[in-house]
C-alpha cells in the first residue's frame, strides 16, 4: 500500500470517527434535553370514554357526558361509572344528575345543584349528596327503586337549621322521626305515627327548660309531661 493510499485510508477513518462522535453527542444531547421537558400539563378533550374488554363504556367523562342513552344523558356534565348494561352506578355532576326512578328520568327540582348520586344494579337512584344554589346541602339514602328517601341529613339555607330525617317505608307515612338543631337555639327530636301524625316531641329552646310534648288524642292537643321541680306532671 502506497503512502498516498495509507494517508487516504487514515483520513477516511478519522472522518468516520468524528462523524460517529458528533452523532453520539447529538443523540445524547437530545436525550438529556427530553429528560428535562415536562409532559403536557393540560389535556383538552370534549369527552372521554373508558371501555372494558368487551368494548362497553364503563367510565365516562364529558361536558356533557358523551352517551346516547336517555338515562345516561340525565347526568349532564360530569363523571359516571356505568354497569356492563350501560346503567348508572355512580355519577358526579354539576348540575347534579337527574334522578332515575323505576327506569324513568325525573326532574330533581328547581335550583342549580352539584353533587354525587349512587344507583342500584337496575340503575335506580339509591342515594347521594348535593349542594344547591340557595344554600341547601343534604346527604340521603333511598328505599329500594328510589321511590322514597329513607334517611337524610340536611343543612338549610343561611345555616338556619341542620338535622336528620327518617322517613317510613313507601307504604307508610313519610316522616317518622327527626332531629333538628336551629340557629335560634332550638334543639328538637320528634317521632310520628305510621300515618305521619306527630305523637311526641322532645324540645328545648335556648336555655329554657326542656319540654316533652305528647299528643293527647282526647284533647286533640299536645301535653307537656316533663316533670318540673316541685310539681306533678300531667299524664
Amino acid at each position: 500500500m502506497s503512502d498516498r493510499d495509507l494517508a487516504a485510508r487514515l483520513a477516511w477513518h478519522r472522518n468516520l470517527n468524528v462523524a460517529a462522535i458528533g452523532l453520539t453527542a447529538l443523540l445524547l444531547g437530545a436525550w438529556i434535553g427530553n429528560q428535562g421537558t415536562a409532559p403536557p400539563d393540560v389535556l383538552r378533550v370534549k369527552g372521554l370514554i373508558v371501555e372494558d374488554s368487551l368494548d362497553r363504556a364503563r367510565i365516562v367523562i364529558g361536558a356533557p357526558m358523551p352517551l346516547d342513552d336517555p338515562e345516561a344523558n340525565a347526568g349532564g356534565e360530569g363523571i359516571a361509572i356505568l354497569s356492563p348494561e350501560g346503567r348508572f352506578r355512580v355519577a358526579i355532576g354539576a348540575p347534579t344528575p337527574s334522578p332515575v326512578i323505576a327506569g324513568e328520568v325525573a326532574e330533581r327540582g328547581p335550583g342549580d345543584s352539584a353533587g354525587m348520586i349512587i344507583y342500584d344494579g337496575d340503575g335506580d337512584e339509591r342515594g347521594g349528596m348535593g349542594t344547591f344554589a340557595d344554600g341547601r346541602a343534604n346527604v340521603c339514602l333511598d328505599y329500594a327503586d328510589g321511590r322514597r328517601e329513607a334517611v337524610c341529613m340536611f343543612v338549610y339555607p343561611n345555616d338556619q337549621f341542620a338535622g336528620v330525617v327518617v322517613n317510613g317505608p313507601p307504604d307508610h307515612g313519610y316522616e317518622r322521626a327527626n332531629l333538628i338543631v336551629g340557629a335560634d337555639g332550638l334543639a328538637q327530636v320528634k317521632i310520628s305515627s305510621v300515618s305521619g301524625h306527630e305523637r311526641a316531641i322532645l324540645r328545648t329552646q335556648g336555655s329554657a327548660p326542656a319540654q316533652l310534648l305528647v299528643y293527647d288524642s282526647i284533647a286533640d292537643d299536645f301535653v307537656d309531661v316533663m316533670p318540673r321541680p316541685g310539681s306533678t306532671s300531667k299524664r
